[in-house]
């Protein structure tokens, strides 16, 4: 087999999905040399600190300034994030003919583009593929346009694949997240602190990802403090602005069974101790950790219902998936208090990263040879 030259584009370096399911891929994706580029601003990672966070596999660093398309499902508005509505549009226009030229000069075989939001970098003249890991609400025409020009598109599940319907890139493929929980089995230090109680005798509910109001945050706060026992914890696990910090703890209310939980490294320690993962988007959801969760033995509770979800390996997980109508509170407060007392503590991590990874270089062998 031919040992491809990638070049991987991320638009964030964070302990988000998309970071984390491209490094699962780099790091499993042993017939490929890999090499990563990551925006140019003042807040970005260092090169020690993506090193650390990808792991050995990962080649060369490059950075240039890339763009940032608000075009997905709760994007901020301008006066929220100037910077990417205007700063790095503009930076990308400038930079966009030097990054040709060294995307030709360095060689590579495909350059794969790890967010819906870098799709202005899509050239038919040069060997872009797209992962969209987003749902599209903004400017579709032009976003289409793109991933039509892309030598090939990856989109996440159903949801993310809907909005480009019926005029679907001519080379695609839907694909789960790639998803290592192995790891589980040891729980965070000083547990029974953070939480305030015998996590053996708790309930751990969780939510996993930026405190925002588009993930439905709010909503879960209010509807978790109408649930009736006091043998409950909801995790929140994440970071927020100041701002919704602030707001967020108001809603709260001092409800002791709400944990501000802050952001979490080491992320299999998290799924040992929740029995369940929950969403609270105002749209059937599923997300990649709903199958973090699943892979690692705990329930799971999404908005939607389970007739036509699309979800991946529902059959194989359908006693621990469980469903609510999106931003329906007395539903969410039922489905919360029916689970409780329903404990997953015995966890057993599962991978699908083998699987994922052979699918996903026969994709990208696929697209590159249709070109």
């Amino acid at each position: 087999m031919t040992r491809l030259k990638v070049l991987f584009a991320t638009h964030v370096v964070t302990l988000g999905g998309a970071s984390r399911s491209l490094r699962e891929l780099i790091n499993a994706y042993d017939t490929i040399d890999a090499d990563l580029v990551v925006p140019r601003f003042a807040n970005a990672p260092d090169d020690v600190a993506i090193r650390r966070f990808f792991g050995p596999r990962l080649g060369r660093i490059h950075r240039f300034w890339l763009p940032w398309s608000e075009v997905y499902v709760g994007h901020p508005a301008v006066w929220q994030s100037a910077r990417s509505h205007l700063l790095f549009p503009l930076m990308w226009r400038a930079e966009q003919r030097r990054f040709a030229k060294f995307v030709e000069r360095q060689n590579y075989d495909a350059v794969h583009l790890n967010s819906l939001v870098l799709h202005p970098m899509v050239s038919p003249d040069l060997p872009f593929t797209l992962h969209v890991r987003e749902i599209l609400t903004d400017r579709q025409d032009s976003v289409r346009r793109d991933a039509t020009r892309a030598r090939g598109t990856v989109f996440i599940d159903a949801a993310t694949k809907k909005p480009f319907e019926p005029s679907l890139p001519r080379h695609h493929v839907v694909l789960n997240n790639p998803v290592d929980m192995t790891g589980v089995g040891e729980p965070p230090a000083n547990l029974a602190q953070r939480l305030g109680g015998d996590p053996a005798s708790l309930t751990v509910f969780a939510m996993i990802g930026d405190l925002t109001d588009e993930k439905g945050v709010p909503f879960v706060i209010e509807a978790f403090r109408r649930a009736r026992s006091s043998e409950i914890r909801l995790l929140l696990v994440g970071k927020a602005t100041p701002a919704m910090r602030s707001r967020l703890e108001q809603l709260a209310g001092g409800d002791r069974r709400i944990v501000f939980w802050g952001e979490e490294r080491e992320i299999a320690k998290l799924y040992t101790v929740a029995d369940y993962v929950l969403r609270g988007e105002g749209y059937p959801c599923v997300g990649r950790t709903i199958y973090e969760a699943l892979y690692a033995g705990s329930g799971v509770l999404v908005p939607g219902q389970r007739e036509g979800h699309g979800m991946f390996e529902l059959d194989r997980f359908d006693d621990r998936v469980h469903f609510y109508p999106p931003r329906d509170e007395t539903a969410f407060v039922a489905q919360v208090d029916a689970l409780t007392g329903t404990k997953y503590s015995a966890k057993r991590g599962e991978s699908n990263v083998p699987g994922y990874v052979a699918a996903f270089d026969r994709f990208l062998r696929q697209a590159l040879a249709r070109s």
